[in-house]
């Protein structure tokens, strides 16, 4: 499951990259993929002006400000739901924004 947490977060990362926010392009920094996770979304939090807090918050307001869909995020099954549904939307977005 963190596998496909870490993808997700590591998708919704680049979408936004190429919509024209100014993020670092994803790489590696920690082993830990829980850790990468947190450090991605942090990342993303600060270039979306969220206070960042814990892993489950700072992905609670990145998806709605992205979304526009509120996500409960207790645990990390929600926190994998939530991010292939970001990420789902994300890139259906971008497809048809530049088709």
């Amino acid at each position: 499951m963190l596998d496909r947490i870490d993808q997700c977060t590591h998708d919704i990362k680049m979408i936004l990259i190429q919509l024209g926010f100014e993020l670092p392009p994803p790489t590696r920094l920690h082993n830990h993929k829980l850790k990468q996770v947190q450090h991605d979304l942090k990342e993303i939090a600060a270039i979306l002006s969220v206070e960042p807090s814990n892993v489950f918050n700072d992905a609670q307001q990145i998806f709605f400000i992205c979304t526009g869909k509120w996500h409960a995020i207790h645990n990390l099954n929600d926190l994998h739901i939530a991010s292939n549904q970001t990420r789902k939307y994300l890139s259906r977005y971008f497809s048809r924004k530049y088709s």
